[in-house]
């Protein structure tokens, strides 16, 4: 599917979604009808995010009788809790924090994703050259339970590591550009990016140990169902 049937296909359901909102909210009123007001949260700065933005930029929500006000909140458990309180009414999320969410009680749904696969480069120190030498290192990712959370222990599944058995401490650093300052300034030695930001750690002497592509449909289930618990025991007690 090309970005813009990507983009096109996300706007047309959550316009779909904010016109059942304001049917079953607001009265039927004689005249042009008041633009419906919602609140999207994304915390991700990302290629993956552009679909939100594009679609803002092009007027495709404000063409169907929406306003659209964009919030940026640092982590996805952030969305989370602004979703459950009714601070937001849609999330631009990964899957991973709403699973977690999901098996912690919360009544949340997932109704559009732009894509069902995991896509990271692998950015390594220049002292690590395979997989083996991630053993007793530190793999940084955005949050605990969210996105790169997961895709970080697919990652090492399939090079044959175990975060436990081999001592690789996942340790949660913060955005996409602030795993990029910690793997360059040595804080992490590992991080999961988007193939956009990899291309200019290369120039601080960093290199891609691997370009992993899991397809979220295929992920074994048991293993799926293993992390998303995980993570909810670790939220719960934070």
């Amino acid at each position: 599917m090309t970005k813009r049937r990507c983009i096109c296909l996300l706007t047309l359901l959550l316009l779909c979604e904010c016109s059942r909102l304001q049917a079953a909210q607001t009265p039927r009123k004689i005249g042009k009808p008041a633009a419906t007001k919602v609140r999207i949260s994304q915390s991700a700065v990302s290629a993956r995010s552009t679909i939100l933005w594009i679609a803002q930029e092009r007027g495709l929500f404000a063409k169907h009788g929406v306003e659209m006000e964009a919030i940026y909140l640092r982590t996805s458990p952030l969305q989370m809790t602004a979703l459950a309180t009714g601070e937001v009414q849609f999330a631009a999320s990964g899957g991973a924090p709403i699973l977690s969410a999901v098996s912690s009680g919360q009544d949340l749904k997932i109704i559009a994703s732009s894509s069902n696969r995991l896509s990271y480069d692998l950015v390594v120190r220049p002292e690590i050259k395979e997989a083996k030498d991630l053993r007793g290192k530190r793999l940084g990712v955005t949050t605990i339970g969210g996105t790169t959370w997961m895709a970080a222990y697919l990652t090492l599944e399939h090079l044959g590591l175990d975060a436990n058995r081999d001592q690789i401490r996942i340790n949660a650093i913060g955005s996409q550009p602030v795993l990029v300052q910690a793997v360059e300034s040595g804080n992490i030695d590992a991080t999961l990016l988007d193939r956009f930001l990899s291309r200019g750690t290369k120039l601080k002497g960093m290199h891609v140990l691997g370009q992993f592509s899991a397809r979220l449909s295929r992920c074994r289930r048991g293993r799926a169902e293993s992390l998303v618990r995980s993570a909810s025991l670790y939220h719960r007690a934070r």
